[in-house]
């Protein structure tokens, strides 16, 4: 039974308001004598987050339980715990939560600028006093403790390495061509030199090798000056021995390239990369990795307290033919057609591209379709070919054992009790005393690093699905 590097460090994620409160159902309480950890996800991500911290803990004499933990501690981060699960398009769209835009601050834009503020002065530097700042609070929370707090170890890690993945100026998104603007004074998402808010360019280490060595350096600096655990003396290798790997870690451009590069540096189980947002390159199997911490959803079908009952059954429906199907031009058809409307040639394009826009976020290879997934304007004949070809690969859909699976659990970060759902079901303002508009966003677990937003239109006393958005989040 490998749980007692979780035993260890039950000061693990920090609880955040009524969302922490709420989670005590779902937390276990780990009282195990640390034996090993069962391993089975945005600025840099689980390759980064897990695999490259793990690795650098060990070479820094962290024992392989011990490394674990602090690599889990890490990469649940990103949405590998229900209570980070803070969406921009929640907290900074449809409406305003300062609490959660702080967490992602704190966790993914680690700035010295408070909120709210323009994003001009929320300006992230790498390797900042505001990046160090959690790691610097670790310590100051007193010798004797330093066994119960490596997962607190990796959060503050997590801060560290994503100030060199978000430096600069954040960008502050808008949804579906402007239609739901962000506000200004809070949205987090990449730099506009970095990639933008729907690229993950900011992610990949192949495109930043220097930014990836400095980011490691930064990190292997703060795994040795940690004190040691239980009085045993650490033996870290000499930084200049390890730069080299290094080196050639950033350079890995595919999963493929990843699980090699890791399986080389004596890390064999390389499912935790199986949702990064690259391509495979050489086709290789990865298995289900169980290093998040997730509730179980028991069904696809939300049980959101406070929305109208028809937005909620329709919203329901469409997720569970969205999820369930893979035929995505009827239920493009099902749920976007609009009866009141002639049929025309534009409608039939419109519902094409709807039908498109489902299909691409059920693909398994998120990196490879990734693109598509982002695109701004409608996509071109040569683009629908392409996601026709990744569509006809072999096991091309993400597939679960149940539709509740395929999502990311969310817990809305409201003041009256609330169930966790499997999608957020949020207002557009603007419609009067009858809501007219309302966006569902939902994570899947095929791809943790983005959010995909829904737009859903009430025509002639129907409601419809008009469009489908997303961003690439952290």
């Amino acid at each position: 039974m490998q749980r007692g590097s979780e035993a260890k460090n039950t000061g693990a994620s920090t609880a955040r308001g009524r969302k922490s409160q709420m989670m005590q159902h779902y937390r276990i309480a780990v009282v195990v004598a640390a034996a090993a950890l069962t391993t089975s996800a945005q600025a840099f991500e689980s390759d980064v987050h897990y695999g490259l911290t793990r690795w650098l803990a060990e070479q820094a004499g962290f024992a392989s339980t011990e490394a674990r933990a602090i690599a889990i501690g890490d990469n649940r981060v990103d949405s590998g715990d229900i209570q980070f699960v803070d969406m921009v398009s929640a907290y900074a769209c449809a409406s305003r939560d300062q609490r959660a835009a702080e967490a992602v601050r704190l966790y993914h834009f680690p700035s010295a600028g408070a909120l709210p503020a323009p994003a001009e002065q929320r300006v992230v530097a790498p390797g900042s006093e505001a990046a160090w700042k959690p790691y610097q609070e670790l310590l100051r929370l007193g010798a004797g403790k330093e066994g119960l707090l490596l997962y607190k170890l990796g959060e503050a890690l997590h801060a560290l390495q994503d100030s060199w993945s978000n430096q600069g100026v954040p960008t502050v998104p808008s949804f579906f061509a402007g239609a739901i603007p962000c506000a200004s004074d809070l949205a987090w998402t990449a730099p506009a030199a970095r990639g933008g808010a729907r690229s993950h360019r900011p992610d990949q280490t192949a495109e930043w090798s220097a930014d990836t060595l400095a980011m490691a350096e930064a990190s292997y600096r703060a795994l040795t000056r940690f004190p040691a655990i239980s009085g045993v003396k650490r033996t870290p290798r000499p930084w200049s021995e390890v730069t080299q790997s290094i080196n050639a870690f950033a350079r890995a451009a595919t999963k493929a390239a990843k699980a090699s590069w890791f399986q080389e540096h004596g890390i064999a189980d390389v499912d935790f990369l199986a949702t990064l947002s690259l391509a495979e390159g050489q086709p290789r199997t990865f298995g289900a990795w169980n290093g998040r911490r997730l509730p179980p959803l028991a069904s696809i079908e939300s049980r959101q307290n406070g929305v109208e009952p028809a937005l909620l059954k329709f919203a329901n429906d469409f997720f569970a033919k969205w999820i369930g199907s893979e035929d995505f031009q009827a239920t493009s058809t099902a749920f976007g057609a609009d009866p009141s409307a002639k049929d025309s040639p534009a409608s039939r394009a419109h519902l094409r591209e709807l039908a498109a826009r489902l299909q691409v976020w059920r693909l398994r290879d998120h990196g490879a379709a990734a693109a598509l997934a982002h695109a701004e304007q409608p996509l071109s004949p040569a683009q629908l070919k392409q996601l026709a070809s990744l569509a006809a690969k072999p096991n091309a859909y993400a597939h679960e054992s149940s539709p509740a699976d395929a999502v990311i659990p969310i817990l809305p970060d409201v003041a009256e009790p609330m169930p966790i759902v499997p999608y957020l079901l949020q207002p557009v303002p603007g419609g009067g005393d009858s809501v007219q508009r309302a966006t569902a966003t939902v994570k899947f677990r095929a791809a943790p690093y983005d959010s995909v937003s829904v737009l859903f239109e009430r025509r002639s006393g129907r409601w419809l699905v008009v469009a489908v958005d997303a961003v690439v989040e952290h």
